[in-house]
Order: C-alpha cells, then structure tokens, then sequence
C-alpha cells in the first residue's frame, strides 16, 4: 500500500470514528504499527488529527485547509461532473483565473480543446499541468508556497494577481450559506478576492457538501458570484438566497 493512499485510508476511518486506536488501524489497514505511526506523524504534521499515546483523533475540520493529496481524491466524481458544466463558459482566446483547490484542477484537464488561452494560477500543480499544453500561456503568481494545498499565498501572491484583468475567474470555497461564501484559510481567501476584484466574471466550483456550512473567513457575497456551478440542487432556502444576489445556479 501506498503511503499516500494509506494516509487517505486514515483520514476516511477518522471521519467516521473520529478517534481510532494504533492497532484498530492496523488490523483494518493490515499494516504494521511502525507504519501506522509514521502515517499518523505526518497527518498529525498537516494539522488533520491529534495524537495520543496508543491512537489518534481526528481535528474537526471547521477551519483546517486539507492538504492537496487528501482533497484531489475525494468527491472526484462530483468534480468531474462540475468541470463538464463549467466546459460551456469558456471560450478560445479567453483570459482565466484559477485558484489553486482541487475542483478548478479536475477543470483543468479540460482546457486542452481550447485555442489561445492565458491562465494566471495561484496553483503549483495547475500551473504544471497547464504547461504541458501548448495551446496555453501560464502565469503563476509568486509568494510564500503553502505545500500542504501546493498554494502560493500572501502579499507578493495578491499583488501579483491584482495587476491583471482576466474575462473569467474560477474559484471554489470550503462553505456557503445564505449570508455568502467562506474559506478556511484568510491569505487563500486574500488571493481569492484578488481575483474576484480582476475578473469580469466570477465562477463558484463547489459540491454538495460544501452547502450550508460556515467556515473561519468570508471571502464574499454572491451578488460578486456570477454562476456557482454545483452537482445538485441546493435546497429552496439556499437557492432562493443566491438567485436573489443575481447569481445564476447551474447543476
């Protein structure tokens, strides 16, 4: 088993038992505890869980970043399903925005059928995997690196975003609810905004699950979202509530 895929492993027993003794997961991960424990430092070193002697307990993740690797492999149906409705807002030659969550990355491997794209990126991997393409110029924003989401963040991030103007922004959250949209991270939500502020229009990516939840920070309201783009049907409360900021609800 994979290092990676064994940490995932943890993290899905985690978030439905919340506290996992060292040889439980052994027993369900058939591995041993040496291993376990080495799994469980670097959850514990990401901030995910807690340690004690003899397990582990899982940090409630109302304001925790989950790093890249755990959040590309969850929900990859949903995001696959989003990425294929958000296909239709963009054309060739457009100039885009795209944030660095695991969502705008699934769009990405879409943009290949474009012509004559210019993406400025915040994203380490999307920077990477939008370079192999030839059909698209790639501009990532300098900063301090986040490698937990591989984000670049901070003042040099936003002031490098701030001094271009695109034709769209892609973006997604951590939670949303009738009073706006949030994110766990204040210098993720910094450079977000930046983008927000330069684009002529503004595109939410975001699942199901991120509905009706608050988080640490609010990036903004949705009258400054121009299309939240989602896998289903939000209820009639959060629907209503969005359509009246004038934003278009696509799923």
């Amino acid at each position: 088993m994979k290092l990676l895929q064994r940490e995932r492993e943890i993290m899905d027993i985690l978030s439905k038992r919340k506290t996992a003794k060292t040889q439980y997961l052994c027993k369900q991960l058939f591995c041993s505890e040496a291993t376990i424990r080495r799994s469980l430092v670097k959850l514990e070193q990401a901030g995910l869980i807690k340690r004690f002697h003899g397990g582990a307990t899982l940090i409630p993740d109302k304001n925790i970043e989950y790093p890249h690797f755990y959040r590309e492999k969850k929900r990859q149906k949903e995001k696959t399903y989003i990425s294929d409705l958000a296909f239709d807002f963009i054309g060739n030659g457009d100039t885009l925005f795209l944030d660095s969550s695991s969502t705008v990355a699934t769009l990405c491997t879409k943009l290949d059928h474009f012509k004559n794209l210019t993406v400025i990126t915040n994203g380490l991997q999307i920077a990477l995997m939008l370079s192999k393409f030839n059909n698209i110029d790639v501009y990532i924003a300098g900063g301090i690196v986040k490698k937990s989401s591989l984000s670049v963040i901070g003042q040099l991030s936003s002031q490098f975003i701030g001094d271009f103007t695109v034709d769209l922004a892609f973006i997604s959250c951590r939670g949303m609810d009738k009073c706006g949209i949030y994110e766990a991270d204040p210098n993720q939500a910094l450079t977000k905004k930046h983008m927000i502020d330069n684009a002529n229009q503004t595109i939410l990516l975001s699942d199901h699950t991120k509905m009706n939840h608050q988080h640490l920070y609010k990036l903004t309201d949705f009258n400054q979202i121009d299309a939240f783009i989602t896998n289903q049907k939000p209820d009639d409360l959060l629907l209503t509530s969005i359509q009246n900021k004038g934003c278009e609800v696509v799923f």
